[in-house]
């Protein structure tokens, strides 16, 4: 063979040897890129898991508002459950990943868009929440200033009302009792005024504070209602009526528990208050009629007896002619012929 054939297949041979080098290199070289690109993707939808979790649970605590929480979050889960089987498929069978690629990187885009509108979502309803809720408390503030200077007001009268109350024991405890409840809500609705003006930017306490205004200012137009059906009630009646008798020195008010005598009850005093809308306003007299029964019977001890009223009040001196006797007894009020007052019942008895 001679020396140019020798040198041709040896430079043939180098040749050779130089490319299957040269093609162990880029395929080489091709694998650690393409491993290089998993780990990177991997770290991507990692972060974008930690991201979508920290939404999940965002949507479940009720810091923050959301459109339709519950549908972002079957909506995040199920994105949630992809991320992680794809994470599992790099894990497990990256030739598997390498060959979805464009696959799982069409994936990534599409989760990004879904959290970047989910997140959109929550903070345009956020901010739409504070902003309507600052509102709202410069509304309520509003509402409680007045049903503040409301409840002062009712308090200021039932005070008035007690200390010039003359009407029985249990009659008494009625109205300190309800005084003593409208200072109790007079307090907290202070409690909540003051709150109102103090409370800071966290969304819970602010919404929660909010639904507690609603509730009392609430509860406080049907109390309100209620006390004005209430005063217009009285003031179509005949209210605190009172038949005392002197003994031993001291007032004694007729009830109907059996503590009274026949006997001390020959000289009676008769008191009562009336409402501004008892009286027609005719220009007919302003007297109530008193009528004594005696078991369900008008007795003639004591007659329908006018009584003169001024300044909505009555006041009735009486002396029996003849003792009354043992029995169960009621006093009825009425004006024209309409009763004004339910029956001041009482009882007298020789037993003790």
């Amino acid at each position: 063979m001679n020396t140019e054939k020798l040198t041709f297949i040896a430079v043939v041979a180098l040749l050779s040897a130089a490319l299957f080098a040269g093609g162990i290199w880029v395929v080489n070289k091709q694998k650690n890129r393409d491993k290089n690109d998993l780990v990177e993707f991997s770290n991507e939808i990692a972060l974008l898991e930690s991201r979508i979790n920290g939404e999940i649970a965002n949507t479940s605590d009720g810091t923050f508002i959301y459109s339709n929480p519950d549908s972002a979050r079957v909506e995040l889960a199920k994105i949630a459950e992809e991320i992680r089987v794809s994470k599992l498929m790099i894990e497990k069978e990256p030739n598997k990943a390498l060959k979805q690629m464009a696959d799982l990187e069409a994936s990534q885009i599409r989760y990004t868009q879904i959290i970047d509108r989910i997140e959109n979502d929550r903070d345009q309803n956020t901010a739409n929440f504070v902003s309507n809720a600052k509102q709202q408390i410069n509304s309520y503030k509003s509402e409680l200033d007045k049903a503040l200077d409301k409840n002062r007001g009712l308090i200021g009268q039932l005070a008035k009302s007690i200390k010039d109350f003359k009407g029985t024991k249990a009659q008494l405890e009625v109205l300190k009792t309800e005084k003593l409840r409208l200072e109790e809500v007079y307090k907290e609705q202070n409690q909540t005024r003051l709150a109102l003006d103090s409370v800071i930017n966290d969304r819970n306490e602010l919404r929660d504070l909010l639904a507690k205004a609603q509730r009392q200012i609430d509860d406080l137009r049907k109390e309100n209602d209620a006390l004005t059906k209430r005063e217009d009630v009285r003031e179509s009646v005949v209210y605190g009526f009172m038949a005392t008798y002197n003994f031993k020195g001291r007032d004694v008010e007729l009830d109907d528990q059996g503590r009274h005598r026949p006997s001390q009850t020959e000289k009676l005093v008769i008191s009562f208050n009336v409402g501004t809308k008892v009286f027609d306003d005719d220009g007919s007299p302003k007297q109530i009629i008193l009528t004594l029964y005696k078991d369900g019977k008008p007795i003639t001890n004591f007659p329908k007896t006018p009584v003169n009223v001024s300044a909505g009040k009555g006041k009735l001196n009486f002396e029996f002619k003849d003792r009354l006797k043992e029995g169960n007894y009621f006093f009825r009020a009425t004006y024209k012929e309409r009763q004004v007052m339910p029956d001041f019942k009482f009882k007298l008895t020789s037993l003790f």
